[in-house]
């Protein structure tokens, strides 16, 4: 490679010039993508998103924005206890002017590369709230945890409530991802979850594209008492990787629901997969998308970049393999019951959640339960998320004695 890459370089001198580093991009993209769909280049503008997905943080001031009818900027929601929420910014806010300049018709992929910037540094936000009053916040930008445990809906001013079921004590988690911080969140929600006397469980993952192998494993270990995990065989003359067995002991022995979709990949099916062929949950949703291949990262270039090679392959205990190769009749993991949800209805459901997930401050909260509720009814969500219902059903049936 180091041959054939000197000698393209000489011949891009003599003939069209590009700038190197359209050169080094173009040539490392087109040599390694070539090996599979997930083997590739991870450079310096994508590595900051890379790590937020594998680690859970960013650098940031803490709100959550889309864009309204009118091309302005959105506040869907505050981060819990970041600068944005402690200054009062709040849902429903609009933000007029970052750093002084017009926000009005700029993409969301603008306004982040503009209020995101490293710790310390300060960011100037004009917002409007919904009564019309602005009012211009100078806010430190601060490492931003992202939560990747969610519950049923939050409570106003902070923390979840988990469940969806009150009567029956269901209660509701959902994984958005698999991050170095997922194992200390999902613990404090199962411990609030037991301290509230919780009967059964649904674990949401779709949506979920994964992450890191280790956070996969550790929440099947609070699930498993005993049993294989997972086990990986290599590719490319890399070894595989003993069976990763459950270690910790069961520590919900709740009746559990997994949800899954087209979505739901990597260590998603790990999770699934491995708590379906355990005979420890029902799955239910749709097959899930079939990425069983395991990637290493080798740092590059001071860290600033780097290659991001496929070395093995996921496998699930019963010898499953999740992966969807060419022509493949199966991949992924297979619902125990299969409930199919259009484009439309899916759409639906997830604006249905988001609204359950808005944060609000108390004080917004009791001036707005004088005229209404802050959030949909939990039946509106129940009736738009055929795959959530299903499973609050079978739970229901569990609990009442039916054998499934």
């Amino acid at each position: 490679m180091t041959r054939t890459l000197s000698q393209l370089w000489q011949r891009n001198r003599e003939t069209i010039g590009l700038p190197e580093e359209v050169f080094v991009n173009e040539f490392a993209d087109g040599s390694f993508n070539r090996l599979d769909d997930f083997t590739g280049m991870i450079w310096p503008f994508d590595v900051e998103e890379f790590n937020k997905s594998t680690q859970g943080e960013f650098t940031g001031v803490g709100i959550q924005i889309d864009t309204n009818d009118s091309g302005e900027l959105l506040v869907v929601s505050p981060l819990e206890d970041t600068p944005a929420y402690k200054l009062g910014i709040k849902a429903g806010d609009v933000v007029t002017h970052i750093n002084g300049k017009n926000a009005k018709g700029i993409t969301i992929n603008q306004a982040v590369k503009n209020i995101t910037g490293p710790a310390g540094t300060t960011v100037r936000l004009t917002v409007r709230s919904p009564d019309g009053e602005s009012k211009t916040y100078d806010i430190r930008r601060e490492v931003i945890k992202v939560a990747s445990v969610k519950g049923y809906q939050h409570r106003p001013g902070g923390g979840w409530d988990y469940f969806i079921d009150p009567a029956q004590k269901i209660a509701y988690v959902r994984l958005t991802n698999f991050t170095k911080t997922t194992e200390d969140e999902l613990s404090a929600a199962l411990r609030e979850i037991e301290r509230q006397g919780g009967r059964a469980m649904i674990l949401d993952l779709r949506n979920n594209p994964g992450g890191l192998l280790p956070a996969a494993t550790e929440v099947c270990d609070r699930f498993l008492s005993e049993g294989t995990i997972v086990f990986t065989r290599g590719e490319r003359e890399m070894p595989g990787q003993p069976p990763i067995e459950a270690r910790k002991g069961d520590e919900v022995a709740l009746p559990v629901v997994v949800l899954v979709n087209q979505f739901s990949a990597s260590a998603s099916e790990i999770v699934s997969g491995a708590l379906q062929d355990q005979k420890r949950a029902l799955v239910v949703g749709e097959r899930t998308f079939g990425k069983g291949s395991v990637q290493m990262l080798f740092p590059l270039a001071n860290r600033s970049a780097a290659l991001k090679l496929t070395t093995s392959h996921y496998y699930l205990p019963s010898g499953r393999n999740i992966h969807k190769e060419d022509n493949a009749q199966t991949w992924g993991v297979e619902p125990d019951l299969l409930v199919e949800m259009t484009t439309d209805q899916m759409r639906a459901a997830q604006q249905a959640r988001q609204e359950l997930e808005v944060l609000y401050d108390s004080r917004s909260a009791q001036q707005t339960a004088s005229t209404g509720p802050t959030t949909q009814p939990g039946k509106d969500l129940l009736a738009a998320d055929a795959q959530l219902s299903a499973a609050v059903l079978l739970l229901r049936l569990q609990l009442a004695g039916a054998t499934l």
